[in-house]
């Protein structure tokens, strides 16, 4: 007896058809993991919205009530006009201020928000660059 094993036996090279159903399955395969990361991305852009609005209707409406309060106060707290008009030059001069603060800020935040959809397009563009055979190594994954 001996302890030879069988040759292996010779595979059989994929048909056309193989390699057609193997190809469309990557693609497919591709196309659903691009939809899924766009899906991610239009809902953390959904509940980005969301909670500038929240905290937009928060500071709006005790804004609101702080301009009212601090604008009335000088009546409360002095009684000679003179002291009264002063009082309202620096209360006018505080929301002056204060709104040329929040128009900057407001800038800063639309200047330098991150651009929606980002990873998406930088995925797609990557899948556009391999199917034309330039490749791009992968950053490093950042702490």
């Amino acid at each position: 007896m001996s302890d030879e094993t069988p040759p292996p036996e010779p595979k059989e090279r994929p048909s056309a058809v193989d390699s057609a159903r193997e190809f469309s399955a990557g693609v497919l395969g591709s196309i659903q993991t691009r939809l899924e990361l766009l899906s991610n991305e239009l809902a953390e852009e959904r509940a980005r919205l969301e909670k500038i609005v929240m905290y937009g209707v928060m500071f709006v409406g005790t804004g609101i009530i702080s301009m009212i309060l601090l604008t009335f106060s000088p009546l409360l707290l002095f009684e000679d006009e003179a002291s009264k008009k002063y009082a309202f030059v620096v209360i006018f001069g505080i929301y002056v201020l204060t709104a040329f603060g929040s128009g900057l800020a407001l800038r800063h935040y639309l200047v330098n928000r991150p651009k929606p959809f980002s990873a998406t397009i930088e995925e797609l563009r990557k899948d556009r660059d391999r199917l034309r055979g330039v490749h791009h190594p992968d950053p490093p994954p950042q702490p």
